[in-house]
């Protein structure tokens, strides 16, 4: 008898699946930098540090912010874009924190059709990442400073290799 083999995620859906799983965290993460920069921001004002070296440090925590943001941006415009069966799917998994075998029995599809469905819908996800040109190396030189992103990703690979 022939063994099945379960599929693997593909190293194509690496970036799709960090944006959809730091999704929900990407506001509290940005909330956290904010309040760093404020802080930083009122050290400076009362001289109790080195103002420059303050000033570089807030504007790092500003571009990860943006970074962020514009993160849950692209994030939102890819599931817009794509099918609406597909992008649901992804919504309850990574947005919602549905276990996909609760979206399976919902649609009532076994666990198998769900599966392929779920990576159907990454790999549509990520094909629309792509479209609006937002390729691997864009992502890598975009949140190469991001170290909450970058931990996840890094997760991510393993799991892939």
């Amino acid at each position: 008898m022939e063994e099945r083999k379960a599929p693997k995620y593909t190293i194509e859906t690496v970036w799709g699946r960090v944006l959809l799983m730091s999704y929900n965290s990407m506001p509290k993460v940005a909330e956290a930098l904010e309040r760093n920069i404020k802080r930083k921001a009122l050290l400076s004002a009362k001289g109790r540090s080195d103002t420059l070296r303050l000033a570089s440090e807030m504007l790092t925590l500003i571009a990860r912010k943006d970074a962020l943001v514009l993160a849950r941006k692209i994030t939102n415009e890819a599931l817009e874009n794509m099918n609406a069966n597909l992008a649901y799917i992804l919504v309850e998994k990574y947005v919602k924190g549905r276990k996909l075998m609760d979206i399976g029995r919902e649609r009532k599809l076994t666990p198998t059709e769900m599966f392929r469905c779920y990576l159907k819908a990454l790999s549509e996800f990520s094909k629309e990442l792509r479209k609006n040109s937002y390729y691997d190396y864009w992502f890598d030189e975009k949140f190469k400073g991001e170290e909450y992103i970058k931990n996840i990703k890094e997760q991510l690979i393993k799991t892939v290799n």
